[in-house]
């Protein structure tokens, strides 16, 4: 997982050198958002993988996200709409399809040299097939899930370029949508904004 950590940050290093340049940060008339993220499937809660405390296996997700800012209400936050799809390799072989409304808050906004967001989203995943990974973790699983993503953006206060962490998590929604049983996937990726 590591190595394929590195390898990502290494090639969101090389596309921000090419990409980012001065100016104005992006607003609303720099809407859309491009998203390229690598992530390795872990067997704990949420909560878990916050702490720092999870075990990974041998299942990979790879994914193509493109997003649109559409609002920036209230003050320091910004919405968007987001989609994309990802391809799953290793102890499952399928391909899953996203899309999320996304809220991305601004904890620090008159950082002058950096900009922070803390972005979380909720919408609807569907899988090419069953993911064998969450039918392992208790017999029952569903191809139609909530797809709930959690992330963590850094980039330059002046840049159209950005890395972030990600929690790729498909869910039942506590039973409200499904009663399949979900996956979480940590994630490393670069977005780039146009």
């Amino acid at each position: 997982m590591w190595r394929l950590a590195i390898r990502a940050l290494v090639c969101g290093c090389s596309l921000y050198g090419a990409v980012a340049r001065a100016g104005n940060p992006p607003g609303l008339g720099d809407e859309w958002h491009w998203s390229l993220y690598v992530g390795r499937y872990t067997d704990t809660r949420f909560v878990d993988i916050i702490r720092g405390d999870t075990a990974f296996k041998d299942s990979h997700v790879g994914a193509v996200m493109v997003s649109r800012k559409v609002a920036d209400w209230p003050p320091y936050a910004d919405w968007a709409v987001e989609a994309g799809v990802a391809r799953h390799w290793g102890l499952q072989q399928h391909y899953e399809v996203n899309a999320a409304i996304m809220l991305r808050l601004v904890p620090w906004p008159r950082a002058e040299y950096w900009r922070l967001h803390a972005g979380l989203g909720i919408g609807p995943s569907w899988a090419s097939a069953t993911p064998q990974v969450e039918r392992a973790r208790g017999g029952r699983t569903s191809r139609r899930l909530l797809f709930m993503p959690f992330e963590v953006e850094l980039g330059p206060a002046h840049g159209r370029a950005a890395l972030f962490a990600r929690v790729h998590h498909r869910s039942g929604g506590f039973d409200v949508f499904s009663r399949g049983r979900g996956s979480n996937f940590v994630a490393v990726g670069g977005r780039f904004t146009w």
